[in-house]
């Protein structure tokens, strides 16, 4: 059974703490490690900007950033990398709101011991893969729903176009204001159509409201970003 690599970001100011995980990861023959540590946020956020690990070990307490916040950051800049909280013997608390947050766990430096250390790093990978499909499966969701509410919401304009050219082709001496009002009616149901399809683009969220037949769709507007 081959042996799964893993890129492990450690962002740990404390040379000692940094040393003795690294031991702890390199006893658990689990795991290959490509072991990096940074111990400045600010140095985590550059080397982030070229390099993708598997997992992020994040100490709450660094020269740059103590606290909530600092995770906060490096999370908001990079919500598809599980994040594992390191955490001192005062910030239990502050580490439960970080996976409140985001965080896919923590543990506590005064507990860790390698066979705990490889389980929560193999666990919080996997969650994050479990999220990664669930959001996946939505985003599709929202696609093919997008899609349905689109040709509803298309097909009568539409059909006012077609409409509108079959009588262009047919009729025989059409009144000039007619004709206007014709051409008018047919960009009218275009700028319709094509105010449909930006908002498509926009789409980020779902929220649906209920169509004609009663029939739950994604509501356009509603679920447009309003800054694309």
């Amino acid at each position: 059974m081959a042996v799964e690599i893993l890129h492990i970001l450690l962002v740990e100011d404390n040379p000692d703490d940094a040393n003795l995980i690294y031991e702890f990861l390199n006893i658990n023959d689990q795991f290959n490690i490509e072991f990096h540590r940074e111990d400045r946020l600010a140095n985590a956020l550059r080397y982030l900007e070229n390099n993708q690990p598997n997992v992020i070990l994040y100490d709450l307490s660094l020269p740059d950033a103590s606290g909530i916040q600092g995770f906060l950051t490096l999370h908001k800049k990079h919500p598809h990398l599980p994040i594992v909280i390191l955490t001192g013997l005062d910030d239990n608390n502050t580490a439960v709101e970080a996976v409140s947050n985001g965080a896919q766990d923590y543990v506590n430096k005064n507990d860790i011991e390698p066979n705990l250390l490889a389980r929560t790093i193999h666990y919080a990978i996997e969650r994050k893969r479990a999220e990664a499909a669930v959001q996946e499966a939505d985003r599709i969701k929202i696609l093919a729903q997008t899609a349905v509410t689109a040709g509803h919401l298309i097909n009568q304009p539409l059909q006012s176009i077609l409409g509108y050219c079959d009588l262009l082709t047919t009729l025989k001496d059409i009144p000039p204001e007619k004709l206007a009002q014709y051409i008018q009616n047919i960009r009218e149901a275009g700028v319709q159509i094509s105010d449909i399809v930006s908002k498509m683009e926009k789409i980020e969220r779902h929220v649906t409201a209920t169509y004609v037949g009663h029939t739950d769709m994604i509501d356009l507007d509603a679920s447009a970003s309003e800054n694309t």
